[in-house]
């Protein structure tokens, strides 16, 4: 059997043709190797892909984190315990205490000093201007030594009579009370044939009853009234017969206690509210006031 492929000759025409076959075959190879990669899709691995999207993803939360303040770090509004508005008066106080640093200089730290009594004297009749700088007060009267007719009258600013402060033919020495009603005295007219005198003095210079007790006494006085709360009072007085007279002055005003020509040993009720006793007498007298 005769081989129908004829041997390899290794002719200089058979290399040539060898040679041109190998050729077109690496050339085809190239060619083929080029249109598959032009033409082939390109893949990119889904574990790299996941990762670039996850940095990515990563990236931009944690940017939008950042502009995105969240309300508990940085409060909108501050609070004012955090930050006050206003300096509270206890760190810096506006105005200095009044206990720190006094307006006024207070009276018991420099005593403001009490009026001068007054002081009115003469003889025989006058009219006599009278300035009381005390309100409420005390006359204190002394006189007619030579026994003739004394007598004093207080004046308001009209002219009339306000009381009948002295009215004797004997040796008067006693105290009497000035403007314990609501009329005013602004003058003073006396009526006397010898020496008087006339001082005008301050309630504090009153006797004093502390309750229970008792006080006595001779001629016109006032008394204040202090202590406990004055029930009943014993009261004697008037031997020499003549006018013996008690009033009360108080919150309820003025009242008659003992209105009397006779030697008088008798009880009375004190008026609830008594602040004062005045007392006209020509003799001794002696009261004594009991607690309830």
């Amino acid at each position: 059997m005769q081989d129908s492929n004829p041997p390899l000759t290794t002719t200089k025409g058979g290399w040539r043709r060898w040679l041109m076959f190998a050729g077109i075959g690496v050339a085809s190879c190239c060619v083929l190797s080029l249109l598959i990669g032009a033409f082939a899709p390109k893949t990119t691995s889904t574990s790299a892909l996941n990762a670039t999207q996850i940095v990515e993803t990563t990236a931009i939360s944690t940017v939008v984190s950042a502009t995105a303040v969240p309300a508990t770090a940085i409060p909108t509004t501050v609070l004012a315990t955090e930050v006050p508005t206003a300096i509270p008066a206890t760190a810096i106080p506006t105005v200095v205490p009044a206990t720190e640093i006094p307006t006024e200089i207070p009276a018991t730290a420099i005593p403001t000093l009490a009026p001068e009594p007054v002081v009115l004297q003469g003889k025989g009749d006058s009219i006599e201007d009278l300035n009381n700088p005390f309100g409420a007060a005390l006359y204190q009267i002394s006189g007619n030594k030579c026994s003739g007719y004394f007598g004093v009258t207080s004046l308001d600013s009209d002219g009339q009579q306000v009381d009948l402060v002295v009215n004797t033919t004997e040796v008067y020495n006693g105290v009497r009370p000035l403007d314990f009603g609501e009329k005013k005295t602004t003058r003073l007219e006396i009526k006397a044939t010898c020496a008087w005198k006339i001082t005008i003095l301050p309630l504090t210079a009153m006797h004093v009853l502390t309750v229970p007790g008792q006080l006595s006494g001779t001629g016109d006085d006032v008394v204040m009234v202090r202590g406990a709360k004055a029930d009943i009072a014993q009261v004697t007085g008037n031997k020499s017969s003549r006018y013996f007279g008690v009033f009360s002055y108080g919150q309820s005003g003025y009242d008659v206690l003992v209105n009397s020509t006779d030697v008088y040993d008798g009880k009375v009720i004190i008026p609830e509210g008594t602040l004062a006793l005045e007392i006209k007498s020509v003799g001794d007298w002696n009261i004594a006031i009991s607690a309830k």
